[in-house]
Formats: C-alpha cells, structure tokens, sequence
C-alpha cells in the first residue's frame, strides 16, 4: 500500500445557517444543535438572539440536522446544503460572527511535492507525558529561526505516558535548515512522523 501524506491546502469561505425541520417561533426553541466548530464560530450572534437556548454538541453539521428532524422546538446550524438535503426550514442565514470565515482543508494524496518559494511541513511529533516536553521539542525549531503556524496537542490512544504534537512549520522537509530540526528531535527520543510538505496557500 502506498503511504498517504498531506500534498496541498486551500481555505474555502464557510457560512451557517439556522434551521429547523419546520418554522417555528423562535423563543420556543429549545435546543440549538452542531458541530462544536460551527457554534463556537457562531456564539456571539447566538448570544445575542437565542441566549435561552441551549446548545447541543453533535459530531457533524448533518447528525444537528438529523436531530432537528426528531426533536420538536430543536434548531440546528448547518450548510445551505444540508438544508436542501435534509429538507430544512431556514430561520436566518449566514450566521457566522465573521464576515470573512474560513475552514481550512488538506489534500491528501501519494503525491511527492516538490520544493517551491513558500513552502509549509505537518508534523505528527510524540513525547513522553512530562513537565517541559513542548518546551524541549520547540527549541531546535528556535534555535533555527524556523516559524510555527499551529501546534495541536492530543492525547495519545497509545499510552497515557506519551502526548502527540500536530505542528506546522514554515519551509519543506528538504530544506537544510528544517532536516537539521528532525535530527535534533530525532536524537532527543521523540517519535516524528512527517505528515506532508506542501505549498502554504496563506
């Protein structure tokens, strides 16, 4: 089998809009319901119109739907897809509290990407569970001057004596300056994974 690796990324616009199975009056609803991202980018307007309701947490925009459809005085936050799809009733549209709201989306693929002018590397990097570990696996990463855009930290399904990094730095795995980084993390006893090199579309 072929390994998998993030090839490409590109930010699309995203907006949300309020529905239900049926219209109903606002101020009896009940429940909101949806992904944790789509009511966090959604919270002040909700605050402001619908501080009564309460907000339920579904995995995905289309199970807020699918519970909107079963519970009665339930309003969800989904796509003008989903509200087609589903056969929604929309209360409000475009909800989101900015304007200019993006999600971003990785391309994944086998493909082996070149180097260009502006380049970004995934990294996934494990570390024993203790007191200075992200300080420790930041450093070759300071020392070189190399810019960090995200760092994530989860959990590791593998042991609780071990914490997983998703980070994304500037430049691509073949720069020198960057290879220099992995030995370092490498000699440090940390698991690395490189996830992708890619062009930065930001």
């Amino acid at each position: 089998d072929e390994e998998l690796n993030i090839c490409g990324e590109t930010y699309l616009p995203i907006h949300h809009q309020l529905a239900s199975t049926k219209k109903i009056n606002l101020l009896e609803a009940k429940v909101v319901a949806s992904h944790p991202q789509a009511l966090g980018q959604c919270s002040k307007w909700l605050d402001a119109n619908l501080p009564h309701v309460e907000r339920k947490l579904t995995s995905s925009t289309s199970e807020a739907a699918k519970f909107a459809k079963k519970n009665k005085n339930s309003l969800c936050i989904v796509s003008s897809l989903a509200i087609k799809r589903y056969k929604l009733y929309q209360h409000h549209k475009d909800i989101e509290d900015f304007t200019n709201n993006q999600t971003r989306f990785l391309v994944i693929g086998n493909l082996v990407v070149e180097k260009t002018s502006k380049d970004k590397t995934s990294f996934l990097i494990q570390t024993e569970n203790k007191p200075g570990a992200l300080v420790d696996l930041l450093k070759p990463f300071q020392k070189r001057k190399i810019n960090l855009s995200r760092i994530e930290t989860r959990p590791s399904r593998e042991s609780i004596k071990t914490h997983n990094f998703f980070i994304d730095s500037d430049g691509h795995q073949n720069d020198t300056k960057l290879k220099h980084v992995i030995n370092d993390l490498k000699k440090s006893g940390a698991f690395i994974r490189i996830l992708g090199s890619y062009p930065t579309e930001q």
